[in-house]
């Protein structure tokens, strides 16, 4: 069902903007690209610029155990000064599909070999101010291994229940990342983890202000 309710576009339909002259590379280092292009609004012909930032394309692939636990590493994120829980993640090289760069990142951060892996689509965040996408994955019967992080890289692997992912994502205390809750939750939505419980769920509601949110 899609209903309508309200839209003050000039045209029928939303469309895209239509790109004034080329875009300026303003700074490029450690694959982040930030980019100024001039665009026409529609609702007044007027011309805009704006400023955002490529990134090289990433996967993010949620691993479940034959158990149904997943498992997720925790390690130090720089951007915001922060030890940040999230499932194995990482940039996919030109040549690389998705899916190989998905196994790649699995069982390199986790020790992992996934028994299926399954896409569930792509995702973005901020798309006023990023323009790469985000590609997501859920890894299902998962065999165990020995985790083989990059040289500098320092990470820690966890299996974990449900009941306690969700505890984190709610905490006001852990930080867990975007893209691994979104794949959490399309994951959820498919039924390739189970959903929490009313009990759970109805728990969460009443101290809704100690896990962080209102």
């Amino acid at each position: 069902m899609k209903r309508l309710l309200f839209s003050n576009s000039p045209t029928p339909d939303l469309t895209v903007w239509a790109k004034e002259g080329e875009e300026t590379s303003l700074a490029k280092k450690f694959g982040l690209n930030l980019i100024l292009q001039g665009f026409t609004n529609p609702a007044n012909n007027a011309a805009e610029e704006y400023a955002f930032c490529r990134k090289t394309p990433g996967v993010t692939v949620m691993p479940v155990l034959a158990n149904g636990n997943l498992v997720i590493t925790r390690t130090f994120k720089q951007g915001i000064n922060a030890i940040v829980w999230e499932f194995p993640a990482g940039r996919k090289p030109k040549n690389a599909t998705a899916t190989d760069q998905a196994q790649a990142e699995l069982s390199e951060e986790s020790g992992l070999i996934a028994g299926t892996m399954i896409s569930l689509g792509r995702t973005c965040v901020a798309p006023r101010k990023f323009d790469t996408y985000e590609e997501l994955f859920v890894a299902t019967n998962c065999a165990m291994g020995e985790p083989k992080p990059e040289p500098g890289e320092i990470l820690e692997v966890y299996e974990i229940d449900i009941i306690e992912f969700w505890h984190k994502v709610f905490s006001s205390e852990e930080i867990v990342s975007g893209f691994s809750e979104m794949v959490a939750a399309r994951a959820t939505a498919m039924r390739f983890i189970p959903m929490i419980s009313d009990e759970t769920l109805e728990d969460y509601r009443m101290h809704a202000g100690n896990y962080g949110y209102k």
